[in-house]
């Protein structure tokens, strides 16, 4: 009887959003741009190795310079291990790029590119263990039709499978214990 009421609960939370939604629910689907084309490494991965993220978007009601949104993602690597990522996150998108004016340049409105950026927080479930993992997203977006934008997307992750998995001197990370993929994929609006 519980998961009645509570499917019911969601059902119609989800069905007033989603009358009210004009343009405001989007889902991307992004594959890594170096496991798909360059990668070769010590670690057995070669080109066409698929790193995928498919991330569904809620956006808010836009101000004056954009909006925030809220997003949950899911990645999936075939690394060694299945590398798995979900997470859920909050971030702002400029819905305009705009060069001001200096010296003898001209002001510049870059008309159809939008700028995102997101902090989100997920687990990545690895081998046979699961790993709390935080993350920073930046995207760049170019808007084709009104109901699609290509997007480039640097994610900057914790990789605290890594650490899991592997000594310290064999460990190469960044600043945090992060590690930077670069992407690129379609964000379609619903």
């Amino acid at each position: 009887m519980k998961e009645k009421v509570f499917v019911l609960l969601m059902f119609l939370c989800l069905s007033s959003l989603c009358s009210n939604a004009q343009k405001r629910f989007s889902l991307g689907v992004f594959q890594d741009i170096r496991h798909a084309l360059f990668r070769h490494d010590d670690h057995g991965h070669v080109p066409l190795t698929i790193d995928a993220v498919v991330r569904a978007k809620y956006h808010t009601k836009g101000g004056d310079f954009g909006h925030i949104y809220y997003t949950g993602g899911f990645e999936y690597a075939e690394l060694v291990g299945n590398f798995r990522r979900y997470s859920l996150g909050l971030g702002y998108n400029f819905e305009k790029i705009v060069i001001p004016a200096f010296w003898f340049v001209p002001r510049v409105e870059m008309k159809g590119f939008e700028f995102g950026i997101n902090l989100n927080y997920g687990v990545i479930h690895r081998y046979d263990f699961v790993v709390g993992s935080y993350g920073f997203n930046a995207e760049l977006s170019y808007k084709l039709l009104s109901w699609m934008k290509l997007q480039i997307v640097n994610q900057r992750i914790q990789r605290s499978d890594i650490l899991k998995t592997m000594s310290p001197t064999d460990v190469d990370l960044d600043f945090l214990d992060m590690r930077s993929s670069w992407f690129f994929g379609v964000e379609f609006y619903l």
